[in-house]
């Protein structure tokens, strides 16, 4: 009976061990967009949109617009992976599509796509969401208060 050597499994082990570490460190990371850009603004508000925070998210909704903090709080958002697609940039207006991937849960594991194109404007040194930004699908203004928060800054104070 022949015996089997051993040596050949710590070796084995340890070349699966650094093909995943080479893995894990040259796989992009979510790179940063430019600073000041429509892109920057749509990443920082979708980063509140999922981190359900939606008054940090207000702070990048146009002043006088219909959406609202509580527009905000009513929306339902899950487990969704956002991609940017475009990004049209033309004085003051930009237009920033992207597509949203959002996983069912259950048995039936389904995914599915949307496409939503944001429309920003610049305000100063930033970009603001005008009309109705996903997860928002129709915005209600409530009577007597003011939509959005006025000309938030990207820190998430007022001014």
């Amino acid at each position: 009976m022949t015996r089997v050597p051993t040596w050949w499994l710590p070796v084995v082990v340890g070349a699966v061990v650094i093909a995943a570490l080479v893995t894990v460190l040259t796989s992009p990371g979510r790179a940063e967009p430019p600073a000041g850009s429509p892109e920057e603004g749509v990443q920082r508000y979708l980063d509140a949109v999922l981190d359900d925070d939606p008054e940090a998210a207000a702070v990048y909704l146009a002043s006088g617009g219909e959406c609202s903090v509580t527009d905000l709080e009513n929306a339902y958002v899950e487990d969704v992976r956002v991609t940017l697609r475009d990004v049209r940039t033309t004085g003051d207006s930009a237009r920033v599509e992207v597509s949203i991937v959002s996983r069912g849960g259950g048995l039936l594991s389904t995914t599915w796509t949307e496409q939503h194109v944001f429309q920003l404007r610049r305000d100063d040194d930033h970009w603001l969401f005008t009309g109705t930004p996903w997860p928002m699908y129709y915005c209600e203004a409530e009577s007597g208060t003011e939509p959005g928060i006025a000309r938030g800054t990207a820190s998430g104070t007022r001014r």
